[in-house]
């Protein structure tokens, strides 16, 4: 049986052989800024086997992928968490599977490992064919990690297979792309309302750090570096063209990218390039749109202005909003508000008042001052009148 020590020969020797056409000065070069230098990768054999060393530390198990069987789906992490790790990573073959068909592109390598890193500095890591990620993500419970899961996975498409040239708006083809990714699978897995809740998160933490913004932030086109933006923003605009113009009509633009660029060298695609995608695959009256996503800074300024409630017979109540909307520009877009609907009793909680939209419904928002009748429903917990009733209750 090979002896931890005799594969670290091996493959140290292995690692000396590589390096030996080298001149010291040859091993101080980094080739891109996503490669180390030769050097580290010599240091790195001992590093890795120091690190990673299946015991006492680590424990390994293996799963397959059962639509291509030739993928295999290792994952470590440290030993005593066995269950916790099958819980966490139980879906990745499936995930693996579900971007394959989303993007039309296989996954281009015979395994994909997820390793639970010790003092790792970043929530994740993606690397050729294996992620890194923090001790945290072993602690949590699977839902909360799904999509960091499902993002570093989806670098394996976007990053891996398609690189964007070393310019402004380079991680919106990377970053903005993964997490839009994990978003569609997510979707999936948890439903309108599941994705609704992150989405909002997401919004929030996108206002919270523009906010701070201590220089200027950027359109999504030429995003540099804040993640606010790439991995907040890029979600929501995302999300929101594909709401607009159809979750296929996205995917054949992702497609198009993949079978024009993956493994291409230069030139490399631009964030120029995703735009061009996505209009090809966008109708006439939403190129605007688009162009107010990805090449400007554009918010609605949306807010109730008052309500009026008259309870029903059957217990439910109704009340009208007057919305205003902005006026610095022409506004003409669809905003989801709650209204009636007898074929859908699936309620959602208006923060804690409780009061429930029966549902959720699309509603043409223009310059000026609009009025809305919705119907809810409360559980008795608050008393019913007009205090009781949130002012953001109409807008989620």
């Amino acid at each position: 049986m090979r002896t931890l020590l005799g594969a670290y020969q091996q493959v140290r020797e292995a690692t000396e052989r590589l390096a030996g056409p080298l001149s010291p000065e040859d091993q101080t070069v980094q080739t891109m800024p996503d490669v180390s230098p030769p050097k580290w990768h010599r240091a790195h054999t001992t590093w890795f086997f120091e690190t990673f060393r299946p015991a006492p530390t680590l424990a390994a198990y293996v799963a397959s992928h059962p639509p291509t069987s030739y993928l295999l789906h290792p994952f470590y992490g440290p030993v005593g968490s066995a269950d916790q790790l099958k819980l966490l990573f139980k879906d990745t073959p499936k995930v693996v599977a579900c971007f394959e068909q989303l993007l039309g592109q296989p996954y281009p390598w015979d395994k994909y490992a997820q390793v639970i890193v010790r003092n790792f500095n970043w929530g994740g890591m993606e690397n050729t064919s294996a992620t890194t990620l923090a001790e945290y993500a072993a602690r949590g419970d699977a839902q909360s990690q799904d999509d960091l899961i499902s993002h570093e996975l989806a670098h394996q498409w976007w990053a891996h297979q398609v690189i964007g040239a070393d310019m402004q708006g380079d991680t919106a083809l990377s970053e903005t792309l993964a997490q839009y990714s994990a978003l569609i699978v997510m979707e999936k897995t948890y439903g309108p309302d599941g994705i609704r809740k992150f989405l909002k998160r997401e919004l929030d933490s996108y206002l919270r750090s523009r906010g701070g913004e201590v220089v200027a932030e950027l359109p999504l086109i030429r995003v540099e570096d804040p993640p606010y933006i790439h991995y907040r923003k890029g979600s929501l605009v995302m999300y929101r063209l594909q709401d607009e113009i159809g979750e296929e009509a996205v995917n054949r633009a992702l497609r198009s990218l993949l079978q024009q660029f993956a493994f291409k060298g230069a030139p490399y695609p631009t964030s120029l390039d995703l735009v061009a995608a996505l209009r090809a695959q966008a109708p006439a009256d939403k190129q605007q749109l688009i162009t107010d996503l990805f090449e400007k800074l554009t918010l609605s300024d949306v807010k109730t202005k008052g309500v009026q409630v008259k309870k029903r017979a059957d217990g439910r109540v109704g009340f009208h909003d007057g919305e205003h909307g902005r006026t610095a520009a022409a506004f003409d877009e669809k905003h989801a508000s709650g209204e009636e609907d007898q074929q859908d009793e699936k309620s959602h909680k208006a923060a804690n008042h409780g009061l429930h939209c029966t549902s959720l419904v699309k509603c043409e928002v223009r310059d000026g001052e609009w009025r809305y009748r919705l119907t809810v429903r409360t559980d008795g917990s608050q008393p019913l009148n007009r205090g009781s009733i949130p002012r953001t209750a109409t807008i989620t």
